[in-house]
This record gives C-alpha cells, structure tokens and sequence, in this order.
C-alpha cells in the first residue's frame, strides 16, 4: 500500500529569504534566509519539500537555478520547486539543478508538452481555488487530462490562516481524480492532515504549523500512523528551529 506524505512547504521571494502571507496577499511576513529553514527540515528526515517562488511570475523573473542548485544540495529528499517557470527549457534546468519535479499553474500552456518531453513524474500541476469548489474539481481533473502526475491544490482561503483545511473541498476534488492530490492551506495540527486524507487527499502539505510551532512532520507522521494510515516514520533525531 502506498504510503500517504507529509510535505513542508516553503515560500520565498526574489532574495531567497522566507516569506509567508496569509490568503497569498501582501505584506508577505518576512522570515529571514532560506537557507536556515533548509537546514532543519535537512534534519528532520523530511518524506518531499516543496520550495515556492512566490514573486517571480508577477515580477517577470526566471528560475534563478544557481540558487536551486545551493539550496537544494543538502536535502536528500524529493524537492518540487515553483516559480517563475514558462518554459520547457526552465523547467529542463530546474530539474537539472536540484529540483525532482516542478509545479506549474493550471492554465499554462506548457503542461501537456512538459509532461510529454519530462515525464509526468517530473510534472505537478498547481490549482488555486479562488472561487467554487467546482471550477477547483474541473481545473484539477483538466490537469489530470494533460499528463501531470499529480495535482497541488492550493487553498487561497485557508492559506496561512491555520484554521483547518477544507475536507469537503478536497472531496469534492478527488471524486473523479485518478492521480494523487496534495491539499495545502489551513492546516493547524496532526488531526487536521488524518482528516484530510480521510476526506481523499494523497499527501498533506503544510507550512505555518512547521514553522510558528512545535509541531514536527515526524509527530504528524506519528499521528497519521495512529490512525491507521500507511505513512513513513523516520527515527532520525530532529532539531527544531532556534
């Protein structure tokens, strides 16, 4: 049985230094350098991270894959990297540089080419809900039909807001989606990632909880697993952010 995920998730800007808004709006609550959030979920035997670049579309910038390769050369876990991607050459040298797989928006013209040069593997499909549950359902199922091997769907309502995630949206989602679905956005505790995969999801994505608290994915891993969900527990000590 395949065993469900739990991905931190990391936002930056265009000097690489952690951000993190809430519903993505500004002012983005500035973090301090990438780098020292790598090194702690390094340690922390992490199952995947997904990196965010979340200025470059609006500011025009490309992937800055010097940047990629430095950040990424410490984890030794799959890394999914977004941000500032319209081409296949960029995500060619994303994924040359650090990066397992690439997320890109729905609505972007290159999907259904990338997954075709890269594989499907390599290709994550990104929908923001920002409206009905409906029109999320029907962007991610269209993702699906272009070849992405898995959807992101991104809660812009819940983002940052640590109120829960959504489960009726993640059901309403996964009802027709055949390829794996990582929900992100609300999440508050442990509880909330065993409800979301109740409610369908394939993995659980998260970035406030692991960063303005105590809570761990090992611990959330724990919880997952008390509840009977096929998920990966690392033994490797954890040394939480100073």
């Amino acid at each position: 049985m395949l065993k469900h995920r739990i991905i931190p998730v990391l936002l930056f800007d265009s000097k690489f230094q952690c951000v993190k808004p809430v519903s993505f709006g500004r002012p983005y609550r500035k973090l301090g350098p990438i780098e020292q959030y790598i090194k702690v979920m390094e340690r922390r035997s992490i199952d995947e991270i997904i990196l965010l670049d979340i200025t470059a579309t609006a500011e025009g910038r490309e992937p800055n894959t010097k940047r990629i390769r430095e950040i990424t050369s410490s984890l030794f876990c799959p890394v999914t990297y977004g941000g500032g991607i319209s081409t296949l050459e960029h995500i060619r040298d994303c994924l040359y540089n650090g990066a397992d797989k690439v997320a890109i928006h729905a609505g972007h013209n290159i999907i259904k080419d990338a997954c075709k040069k890269f594989g499907k593997q390599a290709i994550v499909g990104v929908v923001e809900l920002s409206g009905y549950y409906s029109q999320a359902a029907e962007d991610c199922f269209t993702m699906e039909l272009l070849g992405a091997g898995e959807i992101l769907l991104m809660d812009r309502f819940k983002d940052g807001t640590m109120e829960g995630y959504d489960t009726k949206l993640i059901k309403d989602a996964t009802k027709e989606l055949d390829v794996p679905l990582i929900i992100c956005g609300g999440c508050k505790d442990p509880l909330d990632m065993v409800q979301a995969i109740e409610a369908g999801a394939s993995a659980v994505a998260a970035g406030s909880i692991f960063l303005y608290t105590e809570t761990t994915p090992t611990m959330c891993a724990r919880e997952l697993h008390n509840h009977n969900i096929p998920v990966r527990i690392h033994s490797k000590s954890e040394i939480e952010i100073d």
